[in-house]
């Protein structure tokens, strides 16, 4: 599913990214290594192997939000709905996005507890603060080839401003993910203590190429640490290793 989600937004930003030095090496069509053509195979596949796969789970109710998924994933690229061109809009799209990104596991599962809906709402606003920085890296590119994302239409400073309060929200709730399930293993505690470290020393690392931007990286890294912590601590609890203490 993600992978046809950037599989479509590669189709349809062809243009713009063969003019961006950024992104024209991550967009195949763009970069001439495969034909426009082949890349819409490639989205057709991947949306049968996405509907294939759910509906051998025999689960009337999966296959629903596979196709609801799949609708979501293709009105953020696609015309005439193109999310993607909607200045917040966009930003919304995203935390929906990654939402139901978690959801759609739990559900399969047969789980949508209330740490299902913390883990799921923390990781749809940690998308939109990837999403709000992409914004700000791309500011320049987008402003002069016309292109309006969220940063141009508000301004660089408001757009700063944005990024650093989604950045406090985000804080907020990875913290009740640190006490529930990075501190009862020797292996989540070393895990959290590195993502602290790892975090000070990249944001060290760019203060000198990126100046004040260069801070991001912290909480960044840090999500990463206590994201996988979630998932070693429930690999650990199946697996039935003793809790500390």
């Amino acid at each position: 599913m993600l992978s046809f989600t950037f599989a479509i937004n590669n189709y349809y930003d062809v243009e713009s990214d063969r003019i961006n030095p950024k992104k024209i090496h991550f967009n195949a069509m763009a970069g001439g290594r495969i034909s426009n053509r082949a890349g819409a195979l490639v989205i057709l596949i991947l949306v049968v192997i996405a509907l294939v796969t759910v509906a051998l789970l025999s689960n009337p109710g999966a296959l629903a939000f596979c196709m609801l998924f799949i609708f979501w994933m293709w009105a953020y690229s696609s015309p005439p709905l193109r999310l993607k061109g909607r200045p917040g809009v966009d930003i919304l799209w995203h935390f929906i996005a990654f939402v139901l990104l978690v959801l759609w596991g739990s559900f399969i599962a047969g789980s949508l507890g209330a740490s299902n809906w913390l883990v799921a709402i923390s990781l749809g606003v940690f998308s939109c603060v990837a999403q709000v920085w992409n914004h700000l890296n791309d500011y320049e590119f987008d402003k002069e080839s016309g292109i309006i994302t969220y940063a141009v239409s508000r301004g660089l400073d408001t757009t700063i401003v944005t990024l650093k309060i989604i950045i406090i929200l985000h804080l907020i709730l990875i913290l009740p993910l640190i006490f529930l399930y990075s501190l009862h293993y020797v292996l989540t505690i070393g895990v959290l203590i590195a993502g602290i470290l790892i975090g000070i020393y990249v944001a060290n690392t760019k203060r000198k190429a990126l100046g004040s931007s260069s801070a991001y990286y912290f909480p960044i890294v840090l999500s990463f640490a206590v994201y996988i912590n979630c998932i070693i601590y429930h690999l650990a609890v199946l697996s039935g290793q003793p809790m500390i203490g």
